[in-house]
């Protein structure tokens, strides 16, 4: 498990010098995506059944997606090396699937993934903030760090996937610990997410807290300690969100009117080509040819849009399927959360919360950047495949006391009453 930690820790660092580093042109980070999958499969010898890979409908979904891409891939080939590389971060999605649901087989085991999950994007904030603080010298307050943990839009999902999750552990953390290192997540998320002034970004963060604060008991409370986390930053901030909405500079105006006109590009070819789209990957190389003002030829752009890409260049089946995933994930967590508090899995309950809460959130974003390829997207997703299998466990929990030996096996972890590993 720790390998599959890592593996999480590791996913918002985009452009991270080792991590990203290629040997025979493939990166680390794949190559431990490869031995977290043989850590899967000697985990699963060692399982006394086998896991429903099939029971959500989400997952069957997705294999139909991936159907869609490698015959999009096959007719629509032109260009097999940029294209192949699109293919492979689908089939990547995929190994990450079947990891997560062969392995996070028990209620410890998911509190540490969702735990490492806040905690990666808090330590990627720190790459964040430092680009940041160099940039800040040379082009000034309105420098936008987007190195390491890769461009603010992007960066700026995996902060609306993650930040609801650190907020539901910080909220009902039961161990002191808990509630200052997840309180220290917070703010240096949230200044790095300000800093990098990801107007989309901000927009799905809004949906996703206000989602999340609906659904909790403690409303007034929730409402005010997400105020007081985000309202200094806001304010006092030298650069912000807001402050691009407001008074925005040139070049973010001219950001405003690039994404317009991608947009109309997209429109285009979708219009054009409704049931294959232009070819997987392939939306950079011929939006010149449904370009008729010439903007795009200047500096190329990706759509902005991640379902608009998906329908440009694949087609609209593939959009409903795509569709269809995001749909039954939800329908998946919304089960999950009932049956979690029918049984008395409050914390179970609660962390299905911050899960549906950020996905919501990177969906409202998803409409202002192509973030289809983020790789905490599809871990959030391949969460909620292995979560219904885990309310069980917590009833069996709950009607067994654990021996002494069995919470020795996950020290540290007591929230609420004891979660136990049931082999």
């Amino acid at each position: 498990m720790i390998l599959f930690y890592l593996l999480i820790a590791i996913m918002p660092l985009e452009n991270h010098p080792i991590w990203q580093k290629l040997l025979a042109d493939v990166t680390v980070t794949k190559y431990l995506g490869l031995v977290c999958l043989l850590v899967a499969f000697v985990h699963l010898a060692q399982r006394h059944s086998v896991p429903h890979y099939f029971a959500t409908a989400q997952f069957r979904w997705f294999l139909l997606f991936i159907a869609l891409v490698s015959v999009n891939f096959v007719i629509k080939g032109a260009d097999f090396e940029i294209q192949n590389s699109f293919l492979i971060s689908y089939v990547s999605f995929l190994i990450l699937m079947v990891i997560t649901i062969t392995i996070v087989d028990t209620l410890p085991r998911l509190y540490w993934c969702l735990a490492t999950a806040a905690a990666s994007v808090a330590w990627a904030s720190l790459y964040s903030i430092r680009e940041w603080v160099y940039g800040y010298h040379t082009w000034g307050a309105a420098f936008r760090p987007g190195w390491v943990v890769g461009d603010a839009n992007y960066f700026g999902v995996n902060v609306v996937l993650c930040l609801p999750i650190n907020f539901v552990l910080f909220i009902y953390a039961k161990k002191r610990w808990q509630r200052v290192f997840f309180l220290g997540c917070l703010p240096l998320t949230l200044l790095a997410t300000t800093l990098g002034a990801s107007r989309g970004g901000f927009l799905g963060l809004l949906v996703a807290f206000f989602y999340l604060v609906l659904h909790t008991t403690r409303k007034a409370r929730n409402i005010g300690v997400m105020l007081a986390l985000l309202l200094p930053l806001l304010m006092f901030s030298p650069n912000s969100p807001v402050r691009r909405m407001f008074r925005s500079t040139y070049s973010d105006d001219q950001a405003a009117r690039s994404r317009l006109v991608t947009w109309n590009i997209g429109l285009k070819m979708v219009a054009a080509n409704p049931f294959l789209g232009v070819g997987l990957g392939r939306y950079k190389q011929v939006g010149p040819t449904y370009d008729s003002t010439g903007a795009f030829a200047i500096k190329p752009h990706i759509a902005h849009n991640a379902y608009l890409e998906i329908a440009s260049e694949m087609g609209l089946p593939a959009l409903l399927v795509f569709l269809m995933v995001i749909a039954t994930t939800f329908h998946t967590l919304k089960k999950v959360r009932r049956r979690a508090l029918a049984v008395g899995a409050e914390p179970l309950a609660n962390w299905t919360l911050g899960i549906e809460s950020g996905l919501i959130g990177a969906v409202v974003a998803s409409f202002f950047v192509s973030g289809q390829y983020q790789k905490m997207f599809w871990l959030m997703i391949s969460f909620s495949m292995c979560m219904p299998a885990l309310v069980p466990k917590w009833s069996a929990a709950k009607r067994e006391p654990p021996t002494q030996e069995q919470v020795n096996e996950e020290p540290g972890l007591q929230v609420g009453t004891a979660l136990v590993e049931m082999r």
